[in-house]
């Protein structure tokens, strides 16, 4: 029985090369991976140091406010 034509229009690469070039652009994605990764770790720690920066100035503001709040002292 023949084989009906193939629905696809696009010509298959030759059967020699086509693992080898599939195996690249599994590697190239699986690099692509790792890198954005260490982006989203690194921007995490970065929002998370940011936070902590805040908190300290904060912190440091509020009692700048409440000792110049204070009624000078006497001597």
């Amino acid at each position: 029985m023949p084989r009906p034509p193939s629905r696809s229009s696009t010509p298959r690469p030759p059967s020699g090369g086509g693992n080898a070039r599939g195996r690249a652009a599994a590697g190239r994605l699986q690099a692509a991976q790792r890198s954005f990764e260490r982006s989203t770790v690194a921007l995490r720690k970065a929002a998370f140091d940011h936070v902590d920066r805040q908190v300290f100035l904060s912190t440091a503001l509020r009692a700048s406010i409440e000792r110049l709040a204070r009624p000078p002292a006497q001597t």
